[in-house]
């Protein structure tokens, strides 16, 4: 469950912004819109709203940044620079690091991590864990210093190795996670669960691998259907990257490049059926089905290749972030 996310010093974001998602303690609320674990509470659903060039866009960003530092950072090489892109709009704000923080319950146990980073180092880095009583660090960065404490859960000289290994930058916590600690693994699990997307540039194929699965297509029919589309009925086909079906238009370096990037890469085609209707408007027993992209509409399209990752979310839990939603979509 995420309860708090900051961001300070990134792209358009100078001083700190705080996304949360504690709801405020009003009479009337819905407890549908309340997630419990415990003593905690957040909102199950937000939207942000705000101007053109207000930071929206890049709140989100700063969030799956962090996603990908978690899971990338450790695995990355002594040489990989990291992705720092400062707010440029204040002199001498390139020379000071980013820093992201989230809180969030993982069995009624609330979790701070955050850390500050430069284009070539992690500058610091933090785990706070709170169950029963005040908050208790479990580690504390500070450059290649690295301690931690006694609350936190694994072997003591494999996080001693781990403390060995982490590079400058790579995150302790990542680090932690390749050596099996225990308390790290627990979080990354957590992690698992953190999807974003961006609304202006659906992807397929989180939808077309959950179809496979015939409990995730029920569910997405009934999505489908729930939205008054006049849908009856969606199929798949699945084929593999044919090489030849390149236009030939294509210069022979784009066409290589293509071929480098999408061998052994499936495509997918969606199609919608619909029922046909006799000249007097009545209802045949005739069908009809096309592709999604050749006759519905881009809301449409939007609305079905979204239904298979939130769908997957309300199934399985987790966080799902998704930019410019209502682009394409009508009430």
């Amino acid at each position: 469950m995420l309860i708090e996310f900051k961001v300070s010093n990134y792209r358009s974001i100078g001083e700190e912004q705080v996304l949360s998602l504690i709801p405020a303690n009003k009479k009337g609320d819905s407890t549908d819109n309340i997630i419990l674990k415990g003593k905690y509470k957040a909102l199950n659903t937000i939207a942000i709203y705000g101007s053109n060039a207000s930071g929206k866009s890049n709140l989100l960003l700063s969030m799956s940044l962090l996603d990908k530092l978690v899971h990338l950072s450790a695995r990355s090489s002594s040489t990989s620079t990291l992705p720092y892109d400062p707010f440029l709009l204040r002199k001498d704000w390139d020379k000071k690091p980013t820093k992201f923080e989230i809180t969030f319950i993982i069995e009624n146990i609330k979790y701070r991590y955050g850390l500050e980073f430069s284009q070539d180092k992690i500058v610091t880095e933090w785990l706070y864990r709170k169950s029963i009583g005040r908050e208790v660090d479990l580690f504390l960065r500070d450059g290649d210093i690295i301690d931690t404490s006694s609350a936190f859960k694994g072997n003591n000289k494999i996080i001693d190795a781990a403390i060995e290994a982490t590079r400058a930058n790579a995150l302790f916590l990542s680090t932690c996670d390749m050596f099996n600690i225990e308390e790290a693994k627990v979080i990354f699990q957590w992690f698992k669960h953190f999807q974003m997307l961006d609304g202006l540039n659906t992807e397929v194929f989180n939808t077309a691998s959950l179809w496979n699965k015939k409990d995730f297509q029920v569910k997405i029919m009934e999505y489908m259907e729930n939205l008054d589309l006049d849908l009856i009925g969606i199929d798949i086909s699945t084929k593999d990257f044919d090489s030849s079906e390149l236009p030939d238009t294509l210069n022979e370096s784009a066409k290589n490049k293509l071929i480098e990037q999408l061998s052994g890469k499936k495509s997918f085609s969606f199609y919608a059926t619909h029922k046909i209707y006799s000249s007097l408007g009545k209802e045949t027993k005739d069908v009809i089905s096309w592709k999604f992209e050749d006759r519905e509409s881009a809301g449409t399209n939007k609305a079905f290749h979204l239904s298979g990752p939130i769908i997957w979310a309300l199934v399985n839990g987790g966080i799902l972030i998704i930019d410019e939603i209502e682009a394409k979509l009508h009430p």
